[in-house]
């Protein structure tokens, strides 16, 4: 079987937009923190003091930031050289994630499952295999229709390797 080679990398605007984006959620809500003089009742049900409230804020403020550093992490990721999804004569190897520096090597006849999860319009295809995962985000690719033809090809070469 011939090796195919598939460029993987996150998309520099998408990182900033995640950057710009939880960065206003965490000053919006890092303001609310510090100012808040009431408590909340979150969906009708969960009530909180005025300290209980401040304490949830803080917290959904610090969320947000640790989203602020992954998409740092991802943008300064995205400049430099792309990292390779492979599938070989009898491997498939790729990028623990998007931004991990991580490689992990599934033997086909060692693939248990394929799953593609769909999350806000964003495709992710999960490969399990007998001790581990990879998760491969279709916005990392070049197009859909890369994203498409590793995953048929992935597919046709788990289904050769089981026999």
């Amino acid at each position: 079987m011939q090796t195919l080679s598939y460029n993987y990398k996150q998309k520099t605007w998408i990182m900033l937009l995640v950057i710009i984006f939880f960065g206003a959620c965490a000053a919006i809500i890092g303001y609310t923190a510090f100012s808040n003089d009431r408590g909340l009742i979150l969906n009708g049900f969960i009530e909180f003091s005025q300290s209980e409230a401040s304490i949830f804020y803080w917290i959904v403020c610090v969320a947000s930031l640790a989203f602020v550093v992954m998409g740092i992490l991802g943008a300064i990721n995205s400049f430099g050289p792309p990292k390779q999804v492979v599938l070989g004569p009898d491997t498939f190897s790729a990028p623990k994630t998007a931004i991990s520096k991580v490689i992990i090597e599934i033997p086909y006849t060692e693939v248990v499952d394929i799953v593609d999860h769909c999350v806000q319009k964003q495709v992710f295809m999960v490969v399990h295999g007998q001790n581990t995962k990879v998760t491969v985000s279709q916005s990392a690719f070049a197009s859909k229709e890369v994203f498409q033809e590793l995953r048929s090809a992935l597919i046709e070469r788990v289904s050769k390797q089981r026999g």
